[in-house]
């Protein structure tokens, strides 16, 4: 703790000599004109308690009818600081940000070191000049110093800093004085003295600064490492003697963090063992007692992490090690694709009764609505759920009265107004298909019903809705079980921007005969070229099609097909969702109905130009049985692209010991259609059953996560809704980080360090196992900067590189996205060799 700084009228009592060799420095700033000077160092704000915290140094002056604030080291400020400037009885409060008071010298938009508040003051002579300076998110004072006392009386001012350039064996003592007194300047001697904390103590040599007032340093060598010293600094003037301190401070050692992370359970806080110390705050990570050497701090993802304050014993520049035990979990290892559940609701408490065959879309913000049946009537209910995954509540629910209301799929047309189209079940013999169109407004509630379109002619089942233009859709329609080759339809239809739907087809496109249809799927391929994927009904069960033909913006549907292609299903595939991949290349995820032989659903890719035709119908496959066992048969799927490579697959099936489950799985495909050989994770949705479909949508705000319902077709075997997390393609895990100074990071079991060395960012890597204790050393020095793993380097381990290490005052970070465990983290200066 430092002392108040005193006077004394006596001289100093003589202090023990030390063989201590001190060098002089004598650091000096020149003031011309009148001035008061006041220093202050403070502890800047944190919102992590029981740490210790880095010093912030702020002086505040009075220059030419300027008041002056300086940041002289420690951390930045935000800019929306608050300053209050008080002359006399008149306050000024303003931002850092505000009227050009300060120079943002780097343009990062912070307050940084060496950047100054320069506010403008007019004649103030003999007023008094205060200063307070608030954090405003941590409400804190951090700068509250008198600048100028209301008088033009001033006496001699001494103030002890925080040493510099501290080392095992050396630090420089620093102080600002000032010799201002009674309106005339004079002259007298500086000196400190210092010594290990409780004596003997040593005085320096008295000096007499070239300057009336500055900064004054005296460079001590030979110290003791890992030593606590203190040390005063004095002013001796013509009338008696000034003195401010002591300061205390820790001489390095040549380890410079070291944490065992032997707490106790519950613990919010870590040790580090070496003086002096930079204990950290604990959030989320759970005490263990299975570590490497007794307990071991456990790590469940990115809310687990250890925040270590800021400290120069941390800013090694030419050599460093970091040493640490690493145990990461197979289970959630965080590889790309890896799905974790946030949320899940049953439909039952969501809708109050069953919900089959779901259709789901985003309205707007936080609002959703499904279109879905039960077996004697069709509904549309709207509801909010945030991007965290938490239920909001259920908002309006719609009945929607249509003689036929199989396999709802609901569009948006324009604004609040949406388009639902309805099927005919399997044995409906009068098979016709409907259009309604209704408003969904903003705060979620349904209006009546604006149109209803029934279809003229029994075209059939599962309609696909797609825009073709301005007002024009086209809906793809499957074949009527009824008929012999259950042949599907291509319809255009126009809905204008109120929900009025034209009052007879616009262009009606019959399948090939040969080729009956269930489940069509059609998107656009460019320009008025769509295709249509569907699989083989009755007859031809165990072929897949895709056609491709001219849609014109007028609704207009060109006759011949442009494509006829057509496939055989290894597993008789049913229910096909066909979406774009990149360029030519497109995949399709089917799935599988059987009771008595093995099938399965799987994804293929192929390959249509823009003139839609088809160059490979088969570029790749990849059957669900490849990857998940047990499983039979699966049911419908839908498939969506979370990023870059990476595919998401929800679906229903099981065997015939339980055949109502519900799956999701993610897998990758290439720009040029190559799939995953397995899948990249599948997540099943233990304890829950779904059955009769599932629908899948991304979120808009957040393209790592997806909302998902999975149907039901009773109040006994209840559907569910759930948000899922899916990891993206190269997402590493963080492990330890210091800002951009150097990082460890684990990718599934992939290691990366990466160390800013110079101005150029090097990088190293190696593999690590699971579920079992790997020492790890990141080493730098020499020219070259290694990563070993259990003492071998592996391939990509080494890289040559030089130049300092790049300082900065982040904090250290331990965690933060690992899924394992953590124990004994060493921060060294030298270099690891096994």
């Amino acid at each position: 703790m430092k002392k108040k700084e005193k006077t004394s009228l006596f001289f100093k009592k003589n202090h023990a000599v030390s063989e201590i060799v001190g060098t002089l420095i004598l650091i000096v700033i020149s003031v011309s004109t009148f001035s008061a000077v006041s220093i202050i160092v403070l502890n800047p704000w944190s919102n992590l308690s029981n740490v210790d915290i880095p010093q912030v140094l702020l002086v505040g002056s009075i220059h030419n009818d300027n008041v002056l604030i300086e940041h002289q080291g420690g951390v930045h400020l935000d800019t929306q600081t608050k300053i209050t400037i008080t002359i006399d009885n008149s306050s000024d409060t303003f931002q850092v940000k505000d009227f050009n008071y300060w120079i943002d010298l780097n343009s990062d938009g912070l307050w940084n070191v060496g950047e100054q508040i320069i506010y403008p003051t007019g004649n103030i002579v003999g007023k008094q000049v205060s200063c307070v300076i608030v954090d405003i998110e941590k409400n804190s004072i951090i700068f509250d110093k008198i600048l100028q006392k209301g008088t033009r009386v001033f006496s001699p001012y001494l103030t002890v800093l925080p040493p510099d350039e501290v080392s095992e064996t050396s630090a420089i003592m620093k102080m600002y004085y000032n010799f201002y007194n009674q309106s005339n300047f004079f002259s007298g001697s500086l000196n400190f003295s210092y010594g290990i904390v409780g004596g003997p103590y040593v005085n320096t040599a008295s000096i007499s600064p070239l300057s009336l007032d500055g900064w004054y340093g005296f460079q001590l060598n030979g110290l003791l490492s890992g030593t606590p010293y203190e040390y005063w600094s004095w002013m001796n003037c013509s009338n008696g003697s000034l003195f401010d301190g002591p300061l205390m401070f820790y001489t390095y050692q040549i380890t410079r963090g070291l944490w065992h992370f032997d707490e106790a359970f519950g613990s919010t806080s870590t040790a580090d063992a070496i003086n002096p110390t930079c204990n950290g705050t604990v959030s989320g990570a759970t005490f263990i007692p299975n570590g490497k050497i007794n307990n071991s701090l456990n790590f469940t993802g990115t809310t687990n992490y250890v925040d270590i304050p800021h400290h120069p014993k941390f800013n090694l520049t030419n050599e460093i090690t970091i040493e640490a035990w690493l145990n990461v979990s197979k289970i959630g290892a965080q590889f790309p694709g890896n799905v974790s559940e946030m949320s899940s609701k049953n439909i039952t408490d969501i809708l109050g009764n069953s919900c089959f065959e779901p259709d789901l879309i985003h309205i707007a913000g936080t609002l959703y609505a499904i279109a879905y049946r039960d077996n004697a009537s069709a509904s549309l209910t709207t509801f909010r759920m945030d991007d965290d995954g938490v239920f909001l509540g259920t908002i309006d629910t719609k009945v929607i009265s249509v003689p036929h209301f199989y396999e709802p799929t609901i569009i948006n047309i324009h604004n609040n107004i949406y388009a639902i189209a309805y099927g005919a079940s399997d044995d409906q013999t009068e098979a016709k298909s409907h259009i309604v169109t209704l408003p969904v407004y903003g705060n979620g509630t349904i209006g009546d019903i604006i149109d209803i379109f029934d279809f003229p002619t029994y075209y059939g089942r599962e309609a696909n809705f797609i825009n073709i233009a301005p007002g024009i859709y086209a809906v793809a329609i499957g074949g009527a079980s009824f008929e012999t080759y259950p042949t599907g339809y291509l319809v255009t239809v126009s809905i204008d921007d109120a929900g009025d739907i034209g009052s007879s087809l616009i262009d009606t496109l019959k399948f090939p005969l040969s080729s009956s249809c269930s489940e069509p799927s059609i998107v656009h391929i460019m320009g008025d070229i769509y295709c249509i994927t569907y699989n083989g009904y009755g007859a031809t069960a165990g072929i897949g099609y895709v056609i491709t033909m001219h849609i014109l913006s007028n609704g207009s549907i060109i006759e011949p097909f442009e494509e006829t292609d057509q496939f055989g299903l290894p597993e008789n595939g049913i229910e096909p969702t066909m979406i774009h991949v990149t360029n030519d290349i497109y995949a399709i995820s089917y799935g599988s109905d059987s009771n008595e032989l093995l099938r399965t659903g799987y994804i293929k890719t192929l390959s249509i130009n823009s003139a839609g035709h088809v160059l490979n119908d088969s570029l790749d496959i990849l059957p669900f049985y490849t990857y998940l066992s047990p499983i039979d048969y699966n049911f419908e799927t839908d498939i969506l692209h979370v990023e870059g490579e990476l595919y998401a697959v929800s679906f229903t099936g099981g065997n015939n010991s339980n055949w109502k489950r519900g799956f999701l799985t993610t897998v990758s495909i290439t720009d040029t259609g190559n799939i995953s050989d397995a899948a990249l994770f599948i997540y099943e949705f233990d304890g829950r059953t779904a059955l009769g479909g599932t629908s899948a949508l991304n979120l808009a705000s957040y393209v790592d996560r997806l909302i998902v319902v999975y149907g039901s077709i009773n109040s006994t075997d209840r559907g569910f809704l759930t948000m899922e997390k899916i990891d993206l393609l190269g997402q590493e895990k963080s492990i330890i980080q210091k800002g951009d100074a150097f990082a460890l990071m684990v990718n599934y079991d992939l290691l990366t360090a990466r160390m800013t060395i110079g101005n150029t960012t090097c990088t190293v890597s190696g593999t690590v196992p699971f579920d079992s204790w790997t020492r790890i050393d990141l080493t730098y020095g020499g020219g070259f900067l290694k990563l070993y793993v259990n003492d071998v380097i592996h391939t990509g381990g080494i890289q040559p590189c030089t130049g300092q290490i790049r300082t900065n005052t982040d904090h250290l970070l331990f965690g933060g996205g690992l899924y394992g465990s953590i124990d004994e983290i060493k921060i060294f200066r030298g270099i690891y060799g096994p």
